[in-house]
């Protein structure tokens, strides 16, 4: 387990409202593109935190036979501070994670962890939790801007409850008892920000493109998404350009990493008027997009930037390179008697470390586009067995790709 997710990862999350807490059991239902992203879950509870210094604890308020006697509960408070401004934090976000595995009946495939209790700080950067069950807990505060805790793990884990392991290295503990109010205070550390702009190569702003920081190739977790907040509805750590092109990212630790930009489709939900609508999938959307900084489409030529925390950067430009992007088309066929083949899928890889460069699905009447290769080398994949080498120096459009049909 890390503190990032494999790039492309998405996560979708459920918001519940503040004003009936549920028991959210975020493994039921989420469809994840990749493993790695579930690294965030047992904190991924925090989702039901918005604004204001009120208390919400993520479980059934109903009364049950798991429910602590009263007499059996203590409580825990304390502030947390700005380690650059010597001040309060205020509405800060504070979760509070029951190391306990016992903590919780909930088991799954990962197995169990225990609920989060979550609050944000009032306005003279206080906290307190009560109603809690004896036993000890992690603390994990932040607010935007300062660097998340959990980029600081290191440890590759896939399972939850060795997440939590992790985190005991890198966040404090409060022991909660019965009867008793604990005290802990947290200290905040400023991260490091990174402006620049997005734009075409003809000079118009790029707008709406995801921007991420990643760690560099050849590096520990190289590739990775840095997680830039505390809660899993924003665990890709991105930031979306606006009218002119331009983001910035806060928060980030001292270190090196590269940017990586996609993009970030229409964000629509509906019609005109609300209701349902069609949505027509379009390119750039239909495939895999990302431009790295130092405007390369591969993340091993992308160039690396350091920042120092609290430190800022301001030239970290990316220009998407239209004019020299491509389109590969073609239809697949059956060896046999060359009839078309529907379905399944058709892979552009890099002919020197047959890495993907692009990916599409086959149409019904057996053909596929690929959309923003570069010139270069490739091998054209359609099924396991059968790779087809091609070379592209513009657009190639008349490809026919013959297979053994079952």
């Amino acid at each position: 387990m890390t503190p990032f997710a494999t790039e492309g990862d998405e996560v979708d999350i459920l918001r519940q409202s503040r004003a009936h807490p549920v028991e959210l059991h975020p493994f039921d239902n989420w469809q994840l593109a990749g493993s790695r992203s579930c690294m965030f879950a047992a904190l991924a509870y925090l989702v039901c935190m918005t604004t204001a210094p009120f208390v919400s604890q993520c479980q059934e308020t109903k009364e049950s036979p798991d429910t602590p006697a009263q007499e059996q509960v203590g409580g825990v408070t304390g502030h947390v501070y700005c380690d650059d401004t010597h001040q309060v934090a205020r509405l800060a976000n504070v979760t509070l994670q029951p190391l306990s595995m016992a903590a919780t009946k909930r088991k799954d495939l990962n197995g169990a962890v225990g609920t989060p209790t979550i609050t944000t700080t009032d306005l003279n950067g206080r906290f307190t939790l009560s109603d809690l069950s004896p036993g000890t807990y992690l603390v994990l505060a932040w607010m935007p801007g300062y660097v998340s805790p959990l980029t600081q793990i290191t440890e590759d884990t896939d399972l939850r409850a060795h997440f939590l392991q992790t985190l005991e290295t890198v966040l404090p503990q409060v022991e909660v008892k019965g009867h008793q109010t604990s005290t802990i205070d947290v200290t905040l550390r400023r991260g490091a920000i990174v402006t620049g702009s997005v734009t075409y190569d003809d000079g118009t702003p790029a707008v709406g493109f995801h921007v991420k920081a990643m760690l560099p190739p050849g590096t520990k977790n190289g590739g990775r998404t840095l997680l830039l907040s505390d809660t899993a509805a924003e665990a890709l750590g991105f930031d979306i350009t606006d009218d002119g092109g331009h983001y910035r990212l806060s928060g980030l630790p001292a270190g090196s990493f590269v940017i990586s930009i996609s993009p970030g489709g229409s964000g629509r939900g509906c019609g005109i008027l609300g209701g349902s609508c069609k949505f027509v999938v379009t390119p750039p959307n239909s495939g895999i997009f990302k431009i790295y900084s130092g405007n390369v489409l591969r993340l091993k030529d992308a160039k690396t930037f350091s920042v120092v925390e609290g430190g800022q950067r301001d030239d970290l430009d990316i220009v998407i390179p239209v004019m020299k992007l491509h389109q590969v088309a073609g239809v697949v066929v059956a060896r046999s008697d060359g009839h078309p083949l529907r379905g399944g899928s058709v892979q552009l890889l890099y002919a020197d470390d047959n890495s993907i460069a692009q990916t599409t699905h086959v149409n019904e009447d057996g053909t596929f586009v690929l959309n923003f290769v570069q010139d270069g080398t490739y091998q054209l994949k359609v099924s396991k067995e059968q790779m087809m080498p091609i070379e592209v120096r513009g657009n190639v459009t008349d490809l026919t790709v013959s297979v053994d049909s079952k």
